[in-house]
C-alpha cells in the first residue's frame, strides 16, 4: 500500500491493539493472536477484529477457559469493536483438511498479541502442497461467482475480481512460497473501502450507485462515471496479477499440469512463442499484420496473451483486419478468447471505433450487472458456448450457418448506448452499418447484421408484454422477421442478450417464454406451404425462408442461365442450384455431395410456375 490508507489502517490497528492488550487476562498455556485483516494491520473502520486463541490445555479445561475470556470479550464489544474470536488447540491449528481451510488460511496472517509466546511460535504455516490447491480452488470459485470479470456496475471492492481479496490471495501464495510479496499495490481501492465503511457506518463493501455518487464527490471526480473508470483501471492489474499467481500455483501443484503446460510450447511457430501457457511475439517488430496473426493464433489455440504482448499490441495505432480475416477468427473454437484479447489491447475499438464509446461505460439500472462493453463480450461468449448446449437453443445454434454474422451483431448491438438517446438500437444499427462497410462485408451479410442489431429488443419485448401463443403476436413477429432463418438468429441473439445481463436473468420461465414465442412464430411462417404468390410463382414458404437479396440472386441466375452457385458460410457451405426441373434432381445432387464425403445439414427444394427448380443445400 501507499502511505495514505496505510497510515489510516495502521492507526486503527494500533488503537485496537491497545484495547485488546489492556483487557487480556494472562492465562497459562494460552496464546492470543491477531489473524485476518487485523493480523495484517489492515483494520478497516467497521471490519471484524479477528482473534485466535490458541490453547495447549485439555478438553476438561475448556469450561474454565470460557469463564476466563468471557469478560475480556464482553469488554471489547462494550468498547464498540466487532469481535470475531475462535478457540483452537495447537493440534487443530497445525492440521490441514477440508473442514478447517478457513483456519489454515487465517494463520498465514497471524500476529502475536499476548499470552504464551512459546506456544504461539510453535504455530507453523500449513504445508504448501496442502493449502495452495485449496487457495486456488477457493479463488477460482469466488471469481466464477462474479462472472470472472472486474466490470460490474456495482462492484464488491473486497471479494469481486480485482478487489482486495485478490491482493490477499497473491500475498498468501507468496507466503507459502516463502518469497517477497510482489503483489500490485492500490492505495486507491483501500481508500474506497475506508470511505464505504465511513459513509455507511458499517462493514459496507459494495460500491453501489449511491456510494459512487458520494465517493465521486469526495475523491474529486466530476462524475460517478469517471470514478468507475478509475476503479476499473485499478482493479484490472490486480485481477491480472492474481490470475498469474493462481496459474503459477496450478503449474507447480501437478506434474501432469506442468507437463501439459510444457507441451503447450509445441504450439510455438515462426511468429509466436508459448511460454508457461502465455503467447509472446518472437520478433521485436509488432505491426497490425502481426496483431492479426496473433488473434488468429489465439482463436485457434485459446492461449492467453502475456502482459508484454498486450502492451506491444496496445501501442499500435491502426487495425486493418478485413471481413475474411475476422470471419476466420469468429469461426474458430476459441473466438471468445480472441475477441477478449482484441478488446483488452484496444485493437477492437480501433477496428470498430463505435465500440470506444462503450468501454467501461456504466449505464445505471438494477437489472444489468456489467459495463456495456463487458455485457457485449459476455453475450458473444454465451453464443459460442450455446453451440455445445444440450437444449433446443443449442440445437438451433448448431443449425445456423451464418453464425459469425450473429456474433458481429452481438458485439455491436449495444454500441449506441454511448449516445444520449432512448433509441439506442437505432444508433447501434448505424454504427453496425459503418462497421460492416469498413471490413468489407457484402450487402446480404450487412443486411442480416443490421436487422439483428436494430431489432435486438423486439422479441424480448413481445414475449414479455404479449401472449406468445396469441395469433396477433405471432403474426407481428412473423411480419418483422420475414424468414425462418432470421427468426432463428433473432431468437439466439435474444437468448444470449438476456443471459448476459446477469447470471440469473434468463430464468426458466423466460427461457420457456422465448421458446414458445419462437415455436409459435415458426409454425406461422411455415403454414400454407403450397400457396403460390403472384410475384414469383413459388410457395409462400420460399418467400419466408429467403431474404430479398437471395431472391434477387435466384432470379438473376435464372435470367443469366447460371445453374450453380457455391457460397462459403464459415465452416459450412451453401450450394444453390437453379435449373430446369426434372425427376430425381434433388437425389442426384445429394448423392454427388455425399460421394465427395460432404455432410448435408439442410436441403430445400422449390419449383416456380415456369418449371424452374430452385434447390439449396447446406453442407459441411
Amino acid at each position: 500500500m501507499l502511505a495514505g490508507a496505510s497510515i489510516n489502517l495502521a492507526e486503527r490497528t494500533a488503537q485496537v491493539d491497545a484495547l485488546v492488550l489492556a483487557g487480556w487476562p494472562e492465562i497459562e498455556n494460552v496464546a492470543l493472536a491477531a489473524v485476518g485483516g487485523y493480523g495484517r494491520r489492515e483494520l478497516f473502520p467497521y471490519s471484524d477484529v479477528d482473534l485466535l486463541i490458541v490453547t495447549a490445555r485439555g478438553p476438561s479445561e475448556d469450561e474454565n477457559l470460557r469463564d476466563a475470556i468471557a469478560p475480556f470479550l464482553r469488554d471489547l464489544w462494550d468498547a464498540g469493536l466487532r469481535v470475531s474470536q475462535s478457540v483452537h488447540t495447537l493440534a487443530e491449528c497445525l492440521a490441514v483438511d477440508a473442514q478447517n481451510e478457513e483456519l489454515s488460511v487465517s494463520l498465514l496472517d497471524r500476529r502475536f498479541l499476548a499470552g504464551d509466546r512459546e506456544l504461539f511460535h510453535r504455530l507453523r504455516n500449513p504445508p504448501r502442497e496442502r493449502l495452495a490447491p485449496a487457495l486456488v480452488r477457493l479463488a477460482r470459485a469466488r471469481h466464477r461467482t462474479y462472472g470472472n470479470t472486474i466490470f460490474h456496475l456495482e462492484p464488491h471492492v473486497k471479494d469481486a475480481p480485482g478487489g482486495l481479496r485478490d491482493l490477499h490471495v497473491i500475498r498468501w501464495l507468496n507466503v507459502l512460497d516463502d518469497v517477497a510479496t510482489d503483489a500490485p499495490v492500490s492505495d486507491w481501492i483501500y481508500r474506497i473501502r475506508i470511505a464505504l465503511h465511513q459513509a455507511a457506518g458499517r462493514d459496507q463493501n459494495v460500491l453501489n450507485f449511491a456510494m459512487q455518487d458520494a465517493c465521486a464527490a469526495s475523491f474529486g471526480f466530476a462524475s460517478a462515471a469517471e470514478l468507475m473508470r478509475a476503479y476499473y483501471r485499478e482493479a484490472g492489474p490486480i485481477f491480472a496479477a492474481c490470475l498469474q499467481a493462481l496459474e503459477r500455483a496450478e503449474y507447480r501443484k501437478s506434474s501432469v499440469f506442468a507437463a501439459v503446460r510444457e507441451n503447450a510450447s509445441q504450439l510455438s511457430d515462426k511468429d509466436f512463442r508459448v511460454i508457461h501457457g502465455k503467447v509472446f511475439f518472437r520478433h521485436q517488430a509488432a505491426d497490425a499484420r502481426a496483431a492479426e496473426r496473433l488473434f488468429a493464433f489465439i482463436a485457434r489455440h485459446g492461449t492467453p496473451i502475456a502482459e508484454e504482448t498486450r502492451v506491444r499490441v496496445a501501442a499500435l495505432t491502426d487495425a486493418r483486419m478485413n471481413w475474411r480475416q475476422l470471419r476466420e477468427i469468429l469461426d474458430s473454437p476459441n473466438a471468445g478468447a480472441a475477441l477478449r484479447a482484441m478488446h483488452e489491447t484496444g485493437y477492437l475499438s480501433r477496428l470498430f471505433p463505435a465500440l470506444k464509446g462503450i468501454e467501461w461505460l456504466v449505464i445505471r439500472d438494477f437489472y444489468h450487472r456489467y459495463t456495456v462493453d463487458e455485457h457485449s463480450l459476455v453475450a458473444v461468449q454465451t453464443a459460442i458456448d450455446l453451440k455445445s448446449a444440450a437444449n433446443h437453443f443449442g440445437e438451433m445454434a448448431r443449425e445456423t450457418p451464418d453464425y459469425p454474422l450473429l456474433l458481429v451483431a452481438l458485439l455491436l448491438h449495444d454500441s449506441g448506448k454511448s449516445a444520449e438517446t432512448e433509441n439506442h438500437a437505432g444508433v447501434s444499427a448505424e454504427h453496425a452499418r459503418e462497421a460492416c462497410r469498413s471490413i468489407g462485408m457484402n450487402d446480404s451479410e450487412t443486411s442480416t447484421v443490421l436487422f439483428l442489431v436494430e431489432r435486438h429488443l423486439d422479441m424480448s419485448r413481445l414475449m414479455t408484454t404479449r401472449d406468445p401463443k396469441d395469433a396477433t403476436t405471432t403474426a407481428a413477429l412473423a411480419a418483422l422477421v420475414g424468414t425462418v432463418e432470421r427468426l432463428k438468429m433473432l431468437t439466439i441473439l435474444t437468448y444470449c442478450d438476456i443471459s448476459s445481463v446477469n447470471p440469473t436473468a434468463l430464468t426458466p420461465w423466460r427461457a420457456t417464454l422465448l421458446w414458445q414465442t419462437y415455436a409459435a412464430t415458426e409454425r406461422k411462417l411455415t403454414l400454407d406451404l403450397q400457396e403460390h404468390t403472384a410475384d414469383h410463382g413459388l410457395p409462400v414458404r420460399y418467400r419466408l425462408t429467403h431474404t430479398a437479396e437471395e431472391i434477387d440472386e435466384h432470379q438473376r441466375m435464372e435470367r443469366e442461365g447460371r445453374k450453380v452457385r457455391l457460397d462459403s458460410c464459415g465452416d459450412q457451405y451453401r450450394l444453390t442450384v437453379v435449373t430446369r426441373d426434372r425427376s430425381f434432381l434433388i437425389s442426384d445432387v445429394s448423392g454427388a455431395l455425399a460421394g465427395f464425403g460432404m455432410n448435408i445439414l439442410r436441403a430445400e427444394a422449390f419449383v416456380n410456375d415456369r418449371h424452374v427448380a430452385i434447390d439449396t443445400f447446406v453442407f459441411s
